[in-house]
C-alpha cells in the first residue's frame, strides 16, 4: 500500500526554492517600497504647490507655502519633511505672521522620507512664483539612492521629475 503525502527530499526542494526566492525578491521589493514613499512624498508636496498657485489666484492675494513643525508658524529651515502651512502671505516675506490666515495644513511625514529645499515658496497674486524662491524640493528616503524632485519654473508651474532640476 502507497503512503500519501510528501517526501523529506520533496520538503527540502520546495523550502531550498523558497528561500532563494526570498532573498532575491525581498531587497528588490525594498527598493520599490522607498521609490513609492519618494514619489508619494514628492506628489503631496506637488499638490500643495499647485493649490497655493490656484489660491493665490483665486483670493486675489499672494499665498506662500513654508516648513512648518508646528503648524502655525514657519520653521525658517528647509526641512519640508516636518509639514508644512500653506497661508496669505499679506505682508510678502514668505513668512507667516499672526495675522495672516493659514489656508491649509501638512502633517509630518514618516521618519524616513527627507524633503529638502528653500525656506518658504511665494505666489505673486497672478499665481507667478516669486523670483526669490528656489527651483527645487528634493525628496529622498532614508537608505535609497531613489530620490525625486520637485521642479518649479518661473512662472510658476511645478512638476515632480526623477533628476536633478
Amino acid at each position: 500500500m502507497r503512503q500519501k503525502g510528501f517526501t523529506l527530499i520533496e520538503l527540502l526542494v520546495v523550502m531550498i526554492i523558497v528561500v532563494i526566492l526570498t532573498t532575491v525578491g525581498v531587497p528588490s521589493f525594498r527598493a520599490v517600497m522607498a521609490d513609492n514613499q519618494a514619489t508619494s512624498a514628492a506628489n503631496e508636496l506637488l499638490y500643495a504647490i499647485q493649490f497655493a498657485r490656484t489660491e493665490a489666484i483665486k483670493r486675489n492675494v499672494e499665498v506662500a507655502l513654508c516648513p512648518s513643525s508646528d503648524q502655525t508658524y514657519c520653521t525658517l529651515s528647509g526641512n519640508w519633511h516636518v509639514g508644512w502651512i500653506i497661508f496669505e502671505d499679506t505682508n510678502g516675506t514668505g513668512v507667516r505672521g499672526p495675522s495672516e490666515d493659514i489656508i491649509r495644513v501638512q502633517n509630518v511625514f514618516e521618519s524616513t522620507v527627507t524633503l529638502s529645499g528653500p525656506s518658504s515658496i511665494q505666489y505673486s497674486v497672478g499665481g507667478y512664483l516669486d523670483p526669490a524662491t528656489a527651483s527645487s524640493i528634493q525628496a529622498s528616503v532614508t537608505g535609497s539612492s531613489n530620490n525625486k524632485w520637485v521642479c518649479l519654473t518661473a512662472i510658476g508651474l511645478a512638476k515632480v521629475q526623477n533628476t536633478s532640476c
